[in-house]
């Protein structure tokens, strides 16, 4: 199974950007609000060895992150047939058996491709009906429900049991322990003209040369290359009556140095991660009668099922309803 990589440094980043070593670190890279040209309107390159000479928080958050990510998991993934509701109903109640051996096959065909640990090779990628076959025996979810993900019929097929089956476990357990289970992604990056969302997001400049957090972007990052195609570039989404829109002038955008891509994340525990994007925006956002976000299995569930419905129906996301 592939697993992701661990960057320390990169997470440090979490921690600065809810204010630790603000005045320090950050204000003097920052622009001065409210000038408007010259050199102190701009963003300046963030500068990870005068942090930690300056700021000592930074060396104490520094000296915990080796720890961080093994805490992180230690609590896994969410499951919603484990899952119980605040009023007792459990969260199974809301999964219909009949149809996961469908839904696996869907998963198959259109996700696996971006969402599995299992790495389709080159030569099927293209291929919808070849992704298929290439996951037939693979398994998505945990060991303990592999008999409900693959179905009745399969399960008690001979012939899938000695193709796929090792002294009755799916054979990536069998070999590999709780370390089979696929974690749903695959850190890989794809061009956000084949993700198909919006690119704008993908191609922030952040991370290039002399950009505020290009001490956090490897060179490799910023030598690979650019997705393929010209697009026009758009006004900044803050300009009064023009952001967001196309520039009528035919000036495209330079998608270099890194930028264009998204990279393919763990889906687990999806059901209880909606709504989507990285701004929240497919998926009905459930409000409780004071105003407060839905926190229940049943809510979480509507929210990620309107928020699939919208990704995959597309015409569902800009309906009256």
């Amino acid at each position: 199974m592939c697993h992701a990589a661990f960057d320390p440094t990169a997470m440090l980043r979490v921690y600065l950007n809810i204010g630790m070593c603000f005045s320090d670190c950050s204000e003097p890279v920052f622009p001065v609000p409210g000038t408007l040209f010259g050199d102190k309107a701009r963003y300046h390159p963030f500068r990870a060895k005068q942090c930690y000479q300056a700021c000592e928080p930074w060396n104490q958050a520094d000296a915990k992150m080796d720890d961080l990510p093994v805490y992180l998991a230690t609590g896994g993934p969410f499951y919603l047939r484990n899952a119980v509701d605040v009023d007792g109903t459990p969260g199974r109640s809301y999964i219909d058996d009949a149809l996961v051996p469908r839904g696996r096959q869907v998963y198959a065909r259109e996700c696996a491709l971006c969402h599995s640990s299992q790495l389709a090779p080159e030569s099927v990628r293209s291929d919808r009906e070849a992704l298929s076959r290439f996951y037939e025996g693979h398994i998505f979810g945990r060991e303990a429900d592999w008999k409900a993900e693959v179905g009745a019929a399969q399960s008690a097929d001979p012939a899938f049991s000695q193709k796929y089956l090792q002294n009755g476990r799916p054979r990536q357990f069998a070999a590999d322990g709780d370390f089979g289970q696929d974690w749903l992604g695959n850190d890989q990056i794809t061009p956000h003209d084949i993700v198909g969302t919006n690119r704008c997001r993908s191609i922030h400049g952040n991370q290039v040369p002399d950009a505020v957090w290009s001490e956090f972007s490897s060179e490799t990052y910023k030598e690979r290359p650019a997705p393929s195609g010209s697009y026009p570039k758009k006004f900044n989404p803050m300009t009064p009556l023009i952001g967001g829109k196309e520039n009528p002038f035919g000036v495209n955008e330079e998608i270099d140095q890194g930028r264009g891509y998204y990279r393919n994340v763990s889906l687990l525990s999806i059901w209880a991660h909606a709504p989507f994007l990285h701004n929240n925006t497919l998926g009905p956002l459930i409000r409780r009668p004071d105003d407060s976000i839905g926190y229940t299995v049943k809510e979480h569930v509507a929210i990620y099922s309107g928020g699939v419905a919208s990704l995959l129906r597309p015409a569902a996301r800009f309906s009256e309803d």
